[in-house]
């Protein structure tokens, strides 16, 4: 238990120890009555170095060691078995994945190879796909830090894809994908797999339970896999001066379905309905002191007036075609996807000066929120025509469009804890705006794979792309205007621009199991409209803002060493940012514009040792040296800062046993370890957010699991020594001059937990 806490003998972190030790004395009693029927079975083997992973990042089926660019794979028994269930998790095993997290589950902007502007981001620099089909927004009328967060409830994999992807998968993936890829349906055999899990989280409870179940309709041509899952997650966050405890506890739940059917012996049919809806009671940050860094309330606490929470609710349709036509596969993906947001702040602080402006009786003392409810439609369609030849040419080619709506409604209320009246009364809301956008897109791609020589080979692909946009704003209240307002002020305005990204590669297998690579690669991010009113239009102002985009040279090695006991990966990777989408002053008006450019530069490395069927051991790392080569004044940066949120190092590892342990009884134990280098946060130029620099912090892991005939039995503990550490923050000073807290988003602390599961 952390220092600074207290219970009582009925708090609920008491219930949740009892809790623990009734669910492992239950697992256990149940393991020891499964455990002797099962010892004449086969004994599963661990994984090796040599073990063949295979991949669809440039949307073939191919081992991920035969790729020419940097891919990171999470599979389901690894987050299983550390339990792993959101994209905070995954950037403990993944190298060179950080997050800007909210403190909630879906509210995290997520950072590939350093590639971010911090709070001033206005979209997403990595982009999400579920299969064949994008999940979450392009649009910049969209959010950064809104992006799908989906449970690992029924994911065969995941698949982190580092560097630009602009060619294949088009908008938003500057610095690179992260790509869910679900498990598909058997039409030859039943199966069915249960697992249910209990976890404590700095003495509260929690827990989950995922069920799936594959079921041959018309055997060898109809199958049908359901699966769905419940997860409650503990809280650790208390508001001592609420008397509240462990207030960002959450649960999320939520199910898929996925027919496959097989048309004909040359067409294939997949279709696949996800929905996933999750509830944070209240964000997990901390107050601390702005100078020194140290919790002002005590440990894991802060000083939340109001009651904040975070609803997601995510629904995602999509269809997949793939039909054998001889020389050429034709491949239709279809897919459209829904996101609904409501979530409310307490952002007291930021708006502090408004009760000492109006503190002579207009405006009563008491609290200021701030509710938000988004909205976005997303439907897209693909086509592509692959090459179905051996010889060494082969080539793609593909159109895509998709279309995207947006609602948001965005206000900033007063209110009296005592009266439970919004105030002031005179004025109505401090501000409510209502927007609305739209977003389409249009592209054609292609690229060509040539082998010159059995052991080199050539690739090159070209994207173009057309957008157009157009977006409305109605804004009322106080802060709008600076009076009392009867009409709303409203804003608008359209844009439309093409973009032409490209990639080209080269690889050398040198050897059968090893190659060598060079890449280089070009990504965007999409421009969009501003939305003015009449005075500024006549002041001149520039109607719309460009994309910002990427280049990325990347040289790497992959391959496998000592008869295939050691596999390792690396790479060097130099990204050049430019028109770098901030906000700028352009004549006496603050709008998002292009301007200032950056660089992003490193290495990644990925190692993996197995000297026999008994032992594995891993290393993961990466150096990222990202920051402005440009000033941008009014975004707060100056020449030579820091990218914001990126830690310069990222290093992990572990290592694992596994041990027959008679009969069809295996075990394994392992450890790892988690590294990050200092974060940068703020900005040097900024008074409101200045540049601060948090610490460095190490987590250690520890998991074990127990595997017999088709059952399953795991336990883990995360972060052992109950590090602290500070994934991200940020201090707003009010108007008036006085200081307010520094809020940081923590790393969960001290957890652990086990995991029970069976397969038939």
């Amino acid at each position: 238990m952390s220092a600074g806490k207290t219970q009582t003998a009925a708090s609920p972190r008491t219930e949740g120890v009892a809790a623990l030790l009734r669910t492992a004395l239950c697992s256990t009693a149940l393991a020891a009555a499964l455990i002797p029927a099962a010892l004449a079975q086969e004994t599963p083997a661990p994984a090796q170095a040599d073990e063949e992973v295979v991949v669809t990042a440039d949307k073939r089926s191919e081992k991920a060691r035969d790729v020419p660019s940097s891919i990171s794979v999470v599979t389901a028994g690894t987050m299983r078995d550390r339990g792993l269930a959101s994209i905070v998790d995954l950037t403990n095993v993944v190298a060179g994945l950080s997050v800007s997290s909210r403190g909630a589950t879906g509210y995290n902007q997520i950072i590939l190879r350093g590639v971010t502007s911090g709070g001033s981001q206005t979209s997403p620099t990595v982009a999400i796909y579920v299969d064949d089909v994008p999940f979450g927004t392009s649009s910049p009328s969209g959010s950064s830090t809104l992006q799908p967060d989906l449970d690992p409830a029924d994911i065969a994999r995941v698949e982190v894809l580092r560097g630009p992807q602009g060619t294949l998968y088009g908008a938003s993936t500057l610095g690179g994908l992260i790509k869910y890829v679900t498990a598909a349906p058997d039409s030859e055999e039943f199966s069915a797999r249960v697992n249910g899990g209990y976890r404590n989280v700095d003495g509260q409870g929690g827990g989950d339970g995922r069920i799936a179940v594959n079921a041959p309709i018309v055997k060898d041509k109809v199958g049908l896999r359901i699966s769905g899952f419940y997860r409650y997650d503990p809280g650790f966050i208390d508001v001592p001066a609420r008397g509240l405890t462990d207030t960002n506890s959450g649960h999320a739940s939520g199910g898929r379905a996925s027919l496959g059917i097989r048309l004909t012996d040359k067409v294939d049919l997949r279709l696949n309905a996800f929905t996933q809806k999750s509830h944070v009671n209240a964000t997990g940050s901390v107050d601390l002191n702005p100078d020194t860094l140290v919790p002002i309330y005590g440990d894991l606490k802060n000083g939340r007036k109001t009651g904040d929470f975070f609803d997601n609710n995510y629904t995602l349709y999509s269809g997949t075609l793939t039909w054998d036509l001889g020389p050429v596969n034709l491949v239709s993906a279809t897919g459209y996807g829904r996101i609904r947001s409501d979530l409310l702040l307490d952002i007291t602080p930021a708006y502090g000066f408004i009760t000492q402006l109006y503190s002579g009786g207009l405006l009563p003392a008491g609290n200021i929120f701030g509710p938000q409810n988004f909205k976005s439609s997303k439907f897209t369609q693909e086509i592509r025509f692959d090459s179905n030849s051996s010889g060494p040419f082969t080539w793609r080619l593909g159109g895509f469009y998709t279309k995207e709506d947006i609602d948001i409604v965005t206000s900033v209320l007063g209110y009296n804890p005592t009266t439970g009246a919004l105030f002031p009364s005179l004025f109505g809301p401090l501000s409510t705006a209502v927007s609305a956008a739209s977003y389409k897109e249009y592209a054609v791609f292609g690229d060509v794979r040539y082998a010159i020589t059995d052991d080199l080979e050539l690739s090159a692909g070209l994207r173009w792309a057309k957008n157009e946009q157009a977006s409305t704003t109605s804004a009322v209240g106080l802060l709008i205007s600076g009076s009392a307002p009867t009409t709303p002020v409203v804003t608008g305005g359209t844009s439309e621009e093409s973009v032409v990204t490209y990639s080209a590669s080269l690889k050398w297998s040198f050897s059968d199991d090893a190659m060598a690579y060079a890449r280089v690669a070009r990504g965007y991010r999409p421009g969009g409209p501003l939305n003015l009113t009449p005075s500024q239009l006549a002041a001149s102002v520039p109607t719309s803002y460009d994309s910002d985009s990427v280049t990325n040279y990347e040289i790497g090695l992959k391959g496998l060493w000592l008869d295939g006991k050691l596999s390792a990966e690396a790479a060097l990777f130099y990204i050049d940012w430019e028109s770098i989408q901030l906000p700028t002053l352009i004549a006496g008006f603050n709008v998002l514009s292009n301007g200032g450019g950056a660089v992003s530069k490193g290495v990644e490395l990925n190692l993996v040792y197995s000297p026999d069927e008994h032992w594995r051991f891993g290393f993961r790392g990466s150096y990222t040296d990202a920051y402005l080569t440009e000033n941008a004044v009014v975004a707060g940066y100056a020449k030579d800062d820091r990218l914001p949120a990126v830690p310069q190092w990222d290093l992990g590892g572990d290592v694992e046993y596994t041990a027959n342990l008679g009969g069809d009884l295996s075990g394994t134990l392992g450890a790892s370890f988690k590294y990050n280098s200092d974060r940068a946060t703020g900005q040097s130029q900024n008074a409101l957010n200045p540049l601060r620099i948090l610490p460095s912090f190490t987590t250690f892991d520890l998991y074990a699991r127990l595997d017999w005939d088709a059952y399953s039995l795991s336990a883990y503990v995360r972060n052992v020594g109950d590090a602290r550490g500070y994934y991200n923050g940020s201090t707003l000073r009010a108007l008036a001059g006085q200081a307010v807290p520094y809020t940081a988003i923590p790393v969960q602390p001290q957890t652990f937990g086990i995991t029970l599961s069976a397969d038939f």
